[in-house]
């Protein structure tokens, strides 16, 4: 597939199940996106520029241009607009490279996602705030409380 900025992509979006031994998919709609919020999330994805200092923001065209090269090369686009992997293009991949490649892909439709629905700006590891910030104000585990406080309060 090739990312085209007018296009309007979607993709489909399904409920984790409550429970472990649940294996039942739960249709929660469709999310759809334009070629250009696809290429924001793109480059945005795990690193946002305004992480970053001059000298590394110009050595990161190269990682850009992988991550499209990476999604254009094992996304398919249905005649519909629909996104779906395309597995007949890694079956003579070992797991390890199948797992990088589903990492990026997943980082990639997640900020989408963030983006779209939620109106984040940026999506970055935790990690990575308390990197770069001089006072970091969160902590991991008051974090991970709080993300399952709002799972069971409001099913995210």
């Amino acid at each position: 597939m090739k990312i085209k900025r007018g296009d309007i992509y979607y993709i489909e979006l399904y409920l984790e199940p409550g429970k472990i031994s649940d294996h039942n998919k739960r249709s929660n709609g469709t999310l759809s996106f334009t070629g250009v919020e696809l290429m924001d999330a793109i480059v945005s994805a795990g690193m946002p520029d305004i992480y970053l200092n001059k000298a590394n923001k110009r050595n990161r065209k190269e990682e850009i241009y992988f991550k499209i090269k990476l999604f254009e090369t094992y996304v398919a686009l249905l005649p519909n607009g629909e996104l779906l992997f395309d597995p007949a293009r890694k079956v003579y991949l070992d797991s390890t490279e199948i797992g990088a490649i589903n990492y990026w892909i997943g980082m990639i439709l997640i900020t989408v996602l963030g983006k779209k629905k939620y109106g984040y700006e940026y999506m970055v590891h935790l990690s990575m705030i308390s990197n770069f910030s001089s006072h970091p104000r969160i902590k991991n585990i008051d974090f991970f409380q709080l993300m399952a406080k709002l799972h069971t309060n409001h099913r995210i």
